[in-house]
């Protein structure tokens, strides 16, 4: 009898790795939006204590995210609210945007509203392949790799980059 190899396979890949990490803060923020019956935001980091003032859909999320509570509820993120969980690391090889515009509110109850976001790899060796997250309005999550004709043109523009 043969061994089978599955080398390479004990590490996953970025790709999976930062769907995983983006998996987990979604969740967590509406764990914490029901469980402290408050507004949740997920916002598009440009620092590792700063939310993107610009909320233009398709806008390239690489850099990572912030996950805060509203605590005065004025749906921006400020000394008065308080930061449950940040992600942020400019060097990433691949773009994750959001087909949507602006930032994700989870409320007290769960819910959200329908938005996808996509990893989209550059196209060049050793980086990770094309995802998309989706999030329902419900607030459940459900993840699928995309082949090269259901991209979003956003994603081809950043391949045709590399």
């Amino acid at each position: 009898l043969g061994n089978t190899c599955f080398c390479g396979h004990d590490r996953p890949s970025p790709n999976t790795q930062q769907t995983d990490e983006l998996l987990a803060s979604l969740r967590l923020a509406r764990t914490q939006a029901v469980s402290q019956h408050l507004d949740v935001y997920v916002c598009r980091a440009i620092s590792p204590v700063q939310c993107a003032d610009s909320r233009a859909r398709w806008a390239a999320w690489s850099d990572g995210w912030l996950v805060f509570a509203d605590l005065n509820n004025n749906r921006e993120f400020d000394a008065n609210d308080s930061i449950i969980r940040q992600h942020y690391d400019p060097n990433r090889p691949f773009l994750l945007t959001i087909n949507q515009p602006g930032r994700l509110r989870f409320r007290h109850d769960g819910r959200s509203r329908n938005l996808g976001f996509y990893f989209c790899s550059n196209g060049q060796a050793r980086t990770p392949i094309n995802r998309k997250l989706t999030l329902l309005y419900t607030g459940r999550t459900r993840v699928e790799t995309l082949s090269e004709n259901r991209l979003p043109k956003r994603c081809k523009i950043h391949a045709g980059d590399a």
